[in-house]
């Protein structure tokens, strides 16, 4: 999971007084981790919307682990989980009863490689749902988030030095203009320079 945050400008130097925050989650359908590593992503849902989560290695002796914690976990909740044994394809499925953030965490039990997948559905009644935690005997679940839920940025940074290099970037990027439907008004967009 990463946020974005921008500010508005136009070429005149005026620049928002905040930034907006947008998170992203980029989910590539196959991935690597290294033994211990943790991948972290969030989705927001609604209640009664479906989340399914899956992870299938790309060799036998390959473990990555699901876990899953939803918006309550502060307040005693506690994570679903998947940790089955080193090439088994690991699910989680879910119906939540609440809204909220939850987070999903693949966790790498050995190196591994394997795809991945995070969906969110508008319902789970052609599939079953609310899977059960599978714990593998000789592994000790995790009790704990890698981070906190509320872990993010709040969007209060303050505004950037309007004679600093960010005023230069502006003026550099901000490039292609569009003209209104009325002629008198340009919208400057971003126009990307490699």
């Amino acid at each position: 999971v990463r946020y974005l945050q921008s500010w508005v400008a136009d070429r005149a130097g005026n620049i928002s007084d905040q930034p907006t925050t947008q998170r992203v989650n980029y989910v590539p359908p196959q991935d690597s981790l290294l033994e211990g590593e943790i991948r972290v992503f969030r989705r927001t849902l609604l209640a009664r919307q479906c989340l399914r989560v899956g992870t299938t290695p790309a060799s036998p002796e390959m473990d990555p682990d699901i876990y899953i914690w939803p918006p309550d976990f502060a307040g005693g909740g506690s994570a679903i989980t998947s940790t089955l044994p080193a090439g088994q394809t690991d699910q989680v499925i879910i119906q939540p009863t609440q809204s909220g953030d939850y987070q999903i965490e693949i966790v790498a039990a050995t190196d591994a490689t394997f795809a991945q997948s995070i969906e969110v559905l508008a319902t789970c009644a052609t599939i079953r749902t609310d899977s059960p935690s599978t714990i593998q005997a000789d592994k000790r679940p995790r009790t704990e988030p890698f981070m906190p839920l509320t872990n993010a940025p709040v969007g209060d940074e303050t505004t950037p030095d309007t004679d600093s290099y960010f005023l230069n970037l502006i003026s550099t990027v901000f490039q292609k203009t569009v003209a209104s439907t009325d002629g008198n008004q340009k919208i400057y967009l971003p126009a990307v320079h490699r």
